[in-house]
């Protein structure tokens, strides 16, 4: 239960390191209590539009309290593995590019179709390359960000 509950301790942490084990134990335990409540939800609207906006609003408001939490432990794995927290970024990057450019008022029809498809594959291949970083086992060593969460725990 510690793997999930210190994430949430060290809320705005974006300091120091986390082992693999505290990561994903974190995000796919979140993964599922998103879901569930997305599906008790949908099943206790009885499929009616308006029993909708509540079910998503309690799974947005879980999405917004877990946010940071998310996002300092991805930092802190990323520590882990001597990488530095700014490739987290890498993933936003085309969402970035996206809404810069979708309703520039220079941005013609051509340039929108040139920049489709990157935005639609670059969220992919920055998303496999973090999940590569992300189950990459940890520096052994001390390391500049920190000592290894393995001996310290």
């Amino acid at each position: 239960m510690n793997w999930y509950l210190d994430p949430w301790k060290r809320y705005a942490q974006f300091g120091g390191r986390a082992r693999r084990m505290e990561y994903w134990t974190f995000t796919l335990i979140n993964l599922a209590i998103w879901g569930l409540l997305f599906v008790f939800g949908i099943m206790s609207s009885g499929g009616e539009h308006g029993g909708l906006v509540p079910v998503l609003l309690v799974c947005w408001s879980f999405g917004l309290a877990a946010f940071i939490p998310m996002m300092a432990c991805a930092v802190r794995r990323l520590h882990d593995t001597g990488k530095s927290g700014w490739w987290l970024l890498l993933i936003f990057v085309p969402v970035i590019v996206l809404l810069v450019f979708s309703d520039h008022p220079f941005a013609n029809r051509q340039l929108q179709d040139v920049l489709q498809y990157p935005i639609v594959v670059a969220p992919i291949v920055g998303g496999a390359i973090l999940t590569v970083f992300l189950l990459l086992g940890g520096n052994p060593d001390v390391n500049r960000f920190g000592p290894n969460p393995r001996e310290s725990a």
